[in-house]
């Protein structure tokens, strides 16, 4: 089956130089046969609209189960997202940094693993 993503609610900061827009993955479904698809990822796209470009993908919950909001604050800076009782801030100039990784392989089964360093910490003494 065919996925589909489909943009939704969009919101902009005070000046309308950035959007936020809610971006849904979905999967399945027939129009003909009345089945909906499902949601297979969502994620909210942060757009510089001058440049035109995307300035950073903050991946969400593609399930919460009763309430979901975002709105970006008045300089375009950061992001706020609500998924059902939890409120997260998202300084967007860190989420637009490239995550690094070594591209790992399972051995067994093929599949790639992504690989987030940990920060060193000094021990106790």
């Amino acid at each position: 089956m065919p996925e589909k993503s489909s943009a939704a609610p969009i919101r902009s900061s005070e000046r309308g130089d950035r959007i936020a827009v809610d971006i849904l993955t979905t999967r399945g479904g027939n129009r003909t046969l009345d089945i909906s698809s499902h949601v297979t990822a969502r994620r909210i796209a942060v757009f510089d609209i001058e440049a035109g470009k995307e300035l950073a993908s903050v991946p969400v919950n593609p399930a919460h189960r009763y309430r979901f909001e975002f709105d970006l604050s008045p300089d375009g800076r950061r992001i706020a997202i609500l998924e059902d009782d939890a409120v997260r801030v998202v300084d967007l100039e860190e989420a637009a940094k490239p995550v690094a990784h070594t591209g790992a392989v399972d051995e067994k089964d093929g599949a790639p693993h992504l690989q987030i360093p940990i920060p060193a910490t000094k021990p106790k003494q």
